[in-house]
């Protein structure tokens, strides 16, 4: 059976097109470069969120190498965001469906209480509080607490101390118990937590 020539021009436009999909430098919402798509006409595209990462998944990838969330903070280069390296090759960009914020240049609201983007800048924006976390402490906090801490070096891995309690579980008791003893015991969020799950075994 001969194939004419307007199914042939039409097999011929939908392969150069699909080439052309393929061949999409990939990114993310966040991070694509300043004169690409516009936002809005990504969403068309994206029909997924970018996929979890961090301890426990409790993060979600804003770049190829930024997990964050809102009990975690932002992880940069760890191994947590190895996922998120394997992400940035996709050519279908995914999104995370947070607040943009100002405080940064392209930023968004990628943890609690803070304005990032995908640079890893950060800083404080009362635009990304969300107020259900206010019982706990934010994980930017428990980074400085530790950094400042002369106990850290003998810590061989920093980042579960970085956790913040999402929902009380022993692990999660037990992980209070250690940030107690990096924390000075003033922390009144903390304190809180560990009154009111104190008997979680």
């Amino acid at each position: 059976m001969q194939i004419t020539f307007d199914r042939r021009c039409f097999i011929v436009l939908g392969l150069l097109s699909l080439l052309k999909a393929v061949s999409v430098n990939s990114c993310f919402i966040t991070n694509c470069p300043s004169g690409g798509k516009k936002r809005s006409e990504l969403l068309t595209v994206a029909s997924r969120k970018c996929p979890p990462c961090g301890p426990l998944g409790m993060g979600q990838c804003f770049g190829p190498s930024m997990c964050c969330g809102q009990y975690i903070g932002c992880h940069l280069n760890t191994p947590d965001t190895q996922v998120c390296k394997t992400e940035n090759s996709n050519p279908i960009p995914c999104d995370n469906d947070v607040p943009r914020c100002q405080s940064v240049r392209r930023g968004f609201c990628a943890t609690n209480g803070f304005c990032c983007n995908d640079q890893g800048e950060c800083t404080p924006e009362e635009k990304c509080l969300v107020e259900n976390l206010s019982d706990f402490p934010s994980p930017f906090i428990l980074r400085r607490h530790l950094s400042s801490s002369a106990s850290l070096a003998s810590r061989p891995t920093v980042e579960k101390a970085m956790i913040t309690i999402p929902q009380p579980n022993a692990k999660a008791y037990q992980e209070a118990l250690n940030l107690m003893q990096i924390i000075p015991k003033s922390n009144s969020a903390l304190n809180k937590y560990l009154s009111r799950h104190g008997d979680v075994k």
